[in-house]
């Protein structure tokens, strides 16, 4: 049996990395795809060993409920059996048309937190289970990124909660009545690693109590993120003005916000000046980020703190959010 083009689905895959320039043992990657068959099982094949980033072109059939992922896998080490990842990204599963081409994008910049398809924060009883990334990609697919540092706190007023060199996922005690609490985490990642998001730091506060017995209470988180226009490199050449879209996720992005404000850094975060927020051009939903790029600068970090109308309170800042060429 003869398999055309026309009877497959093109996907244009979009594969950012920051590593460029770095040793080549720390691009070396690989895409895989994943197909679902609807109420069965999920199997998966591993593209050969090459360097991010990339646009990778995939062809794959379209029978009737199969749906495909795709993911990034990128390795410290020329073979994926030494298991020293630098980063994993994978989009939605989703169906896919013969003959149709789509495009789609992983490890995009900006990287950082966003309230994901599969972030979470819930509370039973006393115990808060949470999980939410810090490296989540332009797309909004989950992902993950090797850190140097990390550490993530949970606190009410002058009482640690938790205080662990971890990424905010796990479970954590609270107090048992109604308290506001912030959840704080920092990571790093090292120049060896990556030029971008070489810093990230979120924050949320908002209160919670105990719910009642039984039963499980989902937490109201919302996060800002930022989406400007880059190379696969994380990168822009544009000098001067520039526009940097941004993305609400969770509660806030539905139902409103009362205060978004930002700010910009074009020493590496080491002074920092205020950034206007803006609606959006007309024709377009949301707020952007008007900047004004100096010629000397070699990169760009970015600060946003978002009050959310539930009462809740969220603030980021990246470090080296993108670069200038």
């Amino acid at each position: 049996h003869t398999v055309r083009t026309a009877d497959l689905a093109r996907i244009d895959l979009r594969a950012g990395s920051s590593t460029k320039g770095r040793t080549e043992s720390a691009r070396r990657s690989t895409v895989q795809g994943f197909w679902t068959r609807q109420g069965a099982f999920t199997l998966g094949a591993e593209s050969p060993m090459g360097p991010l980033p990339a646009t990778v072109r995939q062809y794959v059939s379209t029978p009737p409920g199969i749906t495909w992922a795709f993911g990034t896998h990128q390795y410290a080490d020329a073979s994926p059996e030494a298991d020293v990842q630098l980063s994993h990204y994978q989009n939605g599963s989703r169906r896919y048309e013969a003959g149709t081409t789509y495009r789609a994008e992983t490890g995009t910049g900006v990287l950082g937190p966003r309230i994901t398809q599969s972030a979470f924060a819930e509370r039973t009883g006393d115990t808060l289970e949470v999980c939410l990334p810090l490296f989540a990609d332009r797309a909004g697919n989950d992902g993950s990124a090797r850190t140097g540092s990390v550490r993530t706190r949970v606190t009410s007023g002058k009482t640690t909660h938790t205080d662990e060199e971890a990424l905010p996922c796990g479970e954590v005690t609270l107090a048992p009545g109604s308290k506001r609490y912030k959840l704080s985490s920092t990571a790093t990642r090292p120049a060896a690693l990556a030029s971008t998001s070489t810093r990230v730091r979120a924050a949320w506060e908002f209160p919670s109590a105990r719910p009642a017995a039984g039963a499980g209470t989902r937490i109201s988180l919302s996060t800002v993120a930022f989406a400007p226009a880059l190379d696969l490199n994380g990168a822009t050449t544009v000098r001067g003005a520039f526009t940097v879209p941004l993305q609400l996720h969770g509660p806030a992005a539905k139902n409103g916000f009362d205060s978004l404000t930002a700010e910009v850094s074009y020493d590496r975060g080491t002074t920092w000046r205020k950034a206007p927020v803006t609606p959006a051009p007309s024709g377009k939903k949301g707020h952007v980020l008007a900047l004004d790029h100096p010629e000397k600068a070699s990169s760009v970090s970015l600060r946003a703190t978002l009050k959310s109308k539930d009462g809740t309170a969220f603030t980021t800042t990246v470090r080296d959010a993108y670069l200038l060429k």
